[in-house]
């Protein structure tokens, strides 16, 4: 069993617009504070909670649209939360069915030969009364008409107390309390196994009855104790004269098993103090680590007494155990990484994934710690956030899976791994997408020197690598994550040039065609670039600086506000903080490698070009200038021949803030001017910058 999908509408930070959660045996709630991941919880609680106040609605579980009071709730607003329970078990003829409830009578399906699955849907509706918090009129049912069908009345069928009874969740909040799952109170684990262990009919009388004998022969033999029962029984007795409860009594033990069940503890040794340690004496990292433990456990005890019954197929097990009836566990942990040692984080997930590969449990994780989402599958996430000005969500939550490349692809893999070492991402108020390593030393130094660090503004520089970055494109449209791309230009290098050009603009129309104007991206020399142009593209001419000031027209299009695309140029960014910063960068090069001889120097430079433009043959090198060639000699030897980061961590050092910000390149500014832009934090305007661009 498991329950596949969620709905949700109207309920709490979600809006009317249907909301639909895919679910999978262990799913990541992920988002900043305050964007619905407590609420989407709340939501199966109020399905599958086992109290009746979890399962409550109240008038505040109703949306409020942004710029509304509550007292603008409208008479008669209707919310609902439905569930989709799927039974993969079903696939699999040796697969043991009794976690298939027999009384789901109200299973659907689809078409023939697929299998049936289950819908329950609680709707409430709230009105006006005469007390300040109204009406709610809730009823819980199963829906029997296929996903997708119009509802009616008659498509509803009430869900009773002992159906909904089979599926449980069990809500582990931020804040830990252990001894909640401890006693025995309805709701817990631990009750579903001691309602189900064989107890002698009269143990109540048994326990009294021993009791009864540790306080005679124990507690009425100190002094102490008579003397303070006469004087309690004295003074009780010159208030009270009535023969009820004329008798005041000092009890030390309970004496029926239901209040001795209730006031189970765990305790804790050895100590450095003479008694063992309580619950509430363990810290908050502790605490929150033995309530996780504590669940699992009592899930893996459940297991195995199935299991015990399954293979003696009696009634009541070795230990005593009746047979328990099949509950079907939903754990909702939110915010494991609470008081929790980051190196911890790893086992816990672990703890989680096992308890989620159980035919009886299902877990979901709610987080916004990088630890954890380091641990799940991309595939396992759920990304939530706020909607934004322009969406038809605005102020609501909206819940996205994320977009991968088919797993055929070469690049399903690298994009995979490459944002669980860039889960930042996920929370970031802007992505800037770079080549690689040295993007991700440069850009985080210069956001710094303008006074916007990633921490305080919320950005996020990710590396992965130009080859890939339309999946990453894809996948951050699919979450609605601003972002900004840095691409080299490679001008006269294989695959750049006109080459990358042309894949910027395909892949713009591709993954953004539906909120970009192509003819407008595609506007060149007063007329409209046509699709067997753009095809011939790669094929452009470029052998001077006259083709290059061509090719710069199509680099400022690109850098627009609607594209956001940036090029570090002409050659990529080691060339530009080497043209902007050179006199620091050659000095590293002479302090790093034996100082090249005056007359050697012009006979290099041919083959500095090659080896920089990575061609095997002359001839190339004509839309650079003279000084520009000559700098391809310490290009190579700077970020061919070496660590591009550590080359860069000596030269950034070595030229400072100040210096950084004053001779800041051109390609940098125009990053810069773009980022404030999506930030709106006032920048200089677009023409002041240009004041300083020059055709390279």
């Amino acid at each position: 069993m498991q329950v596949s999908q969620l709905k949700i509408s109207n309920f709490r930070s979600f809006n009317k617009e249907e909301t639909v959660i895919n679910l999978n045996n262990l799913t990541a709630i992920i988002g900043a504070n305050s964007c619905g991941k407590t609420a989407l919880i709340q939501g199966l609680l109020k399905l599958f909670g086992v109290q009746p106040l979890d399962r409550t609605i109240e008038r505040s579980d109703f949306h409020l649209p942004m710029g509304k009071n509550p007292e603008d709730l409208e008479d008669g607003s209707e919310l609902y939360i439905e569930a989709k329970i799927e039974f993969p078990e079903l696939r699999n003829e040796e697969e043991d069915l009794n976690t298939i409830p027999q009384f789901f009578k109200h299973m659907v399906i689809d078409q023939p030969n697929a299998l049936p699955y289950v819908r329950i849907r609680l709707i409430a509706i709230w009105n006006l009364a005469n007390t300040p918090e109204g009406v709610v009129e809730e009823k819980l049912f199963y829906v029997t008409v296929p996903e997708g069908n119009s509802i009616t009345e008659e498509d509803l069928r009430p869900v009773l107390a002992y159906e909904r009874a089979v599926i449980q969740l069990v809500y582990i909040p931020a804040m830990r309390d252990p001894l909640t799952q401890l006693r025995n109170v309805s709701g817990t684990i631990l009750y579903r196994l001691m309602t189900n262990i064989n107890w002698p009919k009269n143990i109540d009388e048994q326990i009294k009855h021993k009791m009864k004998e540790v306080e005679k022969n124990l507690f009425d033999e100190i002094g102490g104790v008579r003397k303070v029962r006469g004087i309690l029984n004295k003074e009780w007795g010159n208030y009270h004269w009535d023969d009820r409860y004329r008798n005041a009594e000092i009890a030390f033990n309970s004496t029926t098993l239901s209040s001795i069940l209730k006031r189970i503890e765990v305790q804790f040794s050895p100590t450095l103090l003479p008694n063992n340690y309580s619950v509430e004496q363990l810290g908050d990292g502790l605490r929150s680590l033995f309530y996780l433990s504590l669940v699992a456990s009592l899930l893996e005890m459940e297991n195995e007494i199935k299991a015990e019954h399954k293979e003696s197929k009696k009634e009541q097990s070795e230990y005593n155990f009746k047979k328990i009836p099949t509950v079907f566990t939903i754990l909702a942990v939110e915010e494991p990484e609470n008081h929790i040692a980051p190196h911890l984080l790893g086992k816990v997930m672990q703890n989680l994934r096992v308890i989620s590969t159980n035919d009886n449990a299902q877990v979901l994780v709610s987080s916004h710690s990088e630890s954890i989402i380091k641990q799940v599958d991309p595939l396992e996430i759920r990304h939530i956030r706020i909607g934004g000005c322009n969406s038809n969500k605005q102020g609501a939550t909206i819940v996205k899976e994320l977009d991968f490349p088919k797993k055929s692809d070469e690049a399903y893999k690298y994009i995979k791994e490459a944002i669980k070492v860039y889960p930042e991402l996920y929370f970031a108020k802007l992505v800037i997408l770079g080549e690689g390593d040295s993007e991700e030393i440069i850009i985080p130094k210069m956001l710094e020197v303008f006074g916007l660090s990633e921490e305080k503004n919320a950005i996020s520089v990710v590396p992965l690598g130009g080859v890939y970055v339309n999946h990453m494109w894809r996948l951050l449209n699919a979450l609605d994550i601003p972002h900004i791309t840095l691409l080299d230009l490679d001008r006269e290098r294989n695959l750049g040039g006109w080459t990358r050009v042309k894949y910027v603009i395909n892949q713009l129309l591709v993954h953004k065609g539906h909120v970009i104007n192509k003819e407008k991206l595609l506007e060149y020399n007063g007329g409209v670039l046509k699709d067997s142009e753009l095809v011939e593209m790669h094929k452009w001419p470029l052998f001077d600086l006259s083709h290059a000031e061509n090719m710069d027209l199509w680099r400022r299009k690109l850098m627009g506000e609607e594209y956001g695309i940036h090029f570090s140029y002409p050659l990529d960014i080691d060339f530009v903080m080497l043209e902007a910063f050179s006199q620091e960068y050659i000095a590293l090069s002479k302090t790093l490698l034996f100082e090249e001889q005056e007359e050697q120097e012009q006979e290099g430079i041919s083959e500095a070009i090659k080896t920089a433009l990575k061609r095997k043959v002359d001839g190339y090198g004509g839309t650079y200038t003279e000084d520009q060639k000559k700098l391809m000699i310490h290009y190579s030897s700077l970020f061919l021949s070496r660590s591009k980061p550590s080359t860069h961590f000596l030269a950034l050092s070595a030229i400072g803030d100040e210096k950084l910000k004053e001779r800041c390149p051109v390609q940098i500014l125009e990053l810069i001017n773009s980022i404030k832009r999506l930030l709106g934090i006032e920048s200089k305007k677009e023409g002041d910058i240009n004041e300083h661009i020059v055709i390279n």
